[in-house]
């Protein structure tokens, strides 16, 4: 019993430890992993209070990150437009979002900001039975979308340090340049 509970110490201490390095640097979003770094750009998610973010795609490139949850907190990309996929929580809700943004600059840092989604439509007159100047909260699918997404370009830089935990006790600062 005793070598279990050693066994499951040991295994608990590895997970950790492998766990911390995750995400240490920006994932890389495309194929030629040569580029020059001075010729990318960064999206990163902005620590926003009451929500947590993950890039999980870029263009057709899978970014999700398997060791963390999916939570994929900044990305390194080309120059160019980019269509950015990105799930979003807030503690009761998990939204899958996605944006466009069309022209990304080398060495520039985009910040991704989660927020509460803006009160859909009222529904029109006679509109699937129900009365005028209600709203219905639902995407056509039927999926409630409680969040929104959006990016600040925050100009050109010749480093970037993303802070992890700002609202907790433990910070960690991630720094990369370009």
């Amino acid at each position: 019993m005793h070598s279990l509970r050693n066994t499951a110490v040991l295994l608990c201490a590895l997970l950790v430890g492998c766990a911390s390095i995750v995400d240490r640097h920006p994932k890389i979003a495309y194929a030629d992993k040569r580029h020059p770094l001075s010729d990318t750009a960064i999206f990163a998610c902005a620590e926003v209070a009451g929500y947590t973010c993950g890039i999980t795609r870029i263009d057709d490139m899978d970014t999700w990150n398997y060791y963390n949850g999916g939570n994929t907190l900044w990305v390194r990309v080309l120059p160019g437009a980019h269509h950015v996929g990105v799930v979003a929580s807030n503690g009761r809700d998990i939204n899958w979002l996605s944006f466009d943004i069309k022209d990304v600059q080398p060495g520039h840092v985009y910040s991704l900001e989660i927020g509460a989604a803006p009160p859909p439509p009222p529904i029109a007159p006679g509109a699937h039975g129900k009365k005028a100047g209600g709203t219905s909260g639902k995407t056509p699918n039927g999926v409630t979308k409680s969040m929104s997404v959006s990016y600040k370009d925050l100009g050109r830089m010749d480093s970037y340090t993303l802070r992890v935990g700002q609202n907790s006790i433990h910070t960690t600062e991630l720094k990369t340049g370009f």
